[in-house]
């Protein structure tokens, strides 16, 4: 089989580089602000729109013909950690899903509730490694809207991760649950939680690492919630029922995403995060049965 065509996504890369360079010495200065952030964040939606038909095209000639990788359950490549090599290792072509896509959560709500030292910090980070990333590695990686291409009724997708979120809990639980009240409704407390959870699926239920095993499920999130700053301030008032779900959903849903992505391109998912990849170990023995 002849080798793709990818006139369009070669040129967007560089297209795309050249946007981001304008951004350059704002990034870098000392009081990055957050209209600045938002600003790129914009023009990267609006540079992706205009171009989200052709590259869908080129993208499904290219897995149709060879065998691609997307990094996955990860923001940024991490090319100061060497993290490149490794995902260089598997397959023949290595996607990017773009990062300022994915940091969108962390800029589109009120100013106040941002925690501004570490997201801009987390940005800075994101952006130095996107712009080595295409030009050190020109033609190594490709950075794309994978999910832009893959979700077109974003709604719907929504409903998707839900219902697979529903149908996991109620499977940890061997208790049927279809929405947070029916569920916060039965449990007040981390302990009133932990105490109905299925064995396998408390072993398996970590969100810091592999050494969560040892804690007691209030210790684990308790120590998640210190760990996650850019979040904290959204959960402090919740009731602990609520934030084991969104604990728990974050991980979950990131997995059945990740999952339903990669089954609609037809690419392969590159996990290097071990509590991601420990997700879909837990996933996949819960819904081992089910062909769909």
């Amino acid at each position: 089989m002849n080798s793709p065509t990818l006139i369009n996504i070669q040129k967007a890369q560089e297209e795309y580089l050249e946007l981001l360079t304008q951004y350059k010495e704002y990034v870098h200065e000392e009081g990055l602000s957050i209209t600045i952030i938002c600003a790129l964040l914009d023009e990267v939606k609006c540079f992706w729109l205009e171009r989200l038909k052709i590259i869908e095209f080129e993208l499904d000639e290219l897995a149709e013909s060879k065998t691609c990788f997307v990094l996955s359950g990860a923001i940024f490549l991490n090319v100061p950690e060497y993290e490149h090599y490794y995902f260089k290792s598997f397959g023949d072509c290595h996607l990017l899903p773009d990062p300022f896509l994915k940091m969108e959560l962390f800029f589109r709500i009120p100013e106040e509730k941002i925690n501004y030292n570490f997201t801009t910090t987390y940005f800075k980070r994101v952006f130095i490694d996107t712009i080595e990333t295409l030009t050190t590695y020109k033609g190594s990686f490709y950075v794309l809207p994978i999910h832009e291409i893959s979700v077109e009724d974003p709604q719907k997708h929504r409903e998707l991760l839900d219902t697979f979120f529903w149908r996991f809990i109620s499977n940890a639980f061997n208790s049927e649950f279809k929405n947070n009240e029916e569920f916060c409704s039965k449990y007040r407390s981390f302990e009133d939680i932990e105490g109905d959870l299925n064995d396998f699926v408390r072993e398996h239920l970590i969100f810091n690492g592999f050494s969560d095993s040892k804690l007691s499920l209030r210790e684990r999130l308790e120590q998640y919630r210190g760990e996650q700053t850019n979040i904290s301030s959204l959960i402090a008032d919740r009731s602990e029922a609520q934030r084991f779900l969104i604990s728990v959903f974050s991980y979950v849903s990131q997995i059945a995403d990740i999952l339903y992505i990669c089954s609609i391109l037809r690419i392969n998912p590159f996990i290097r995060f071990d509590v991601t990849l420990n997700y879909l170990t837990l996933v996949m023995y819960t819904f081992i049965e089910e062909k769909t």
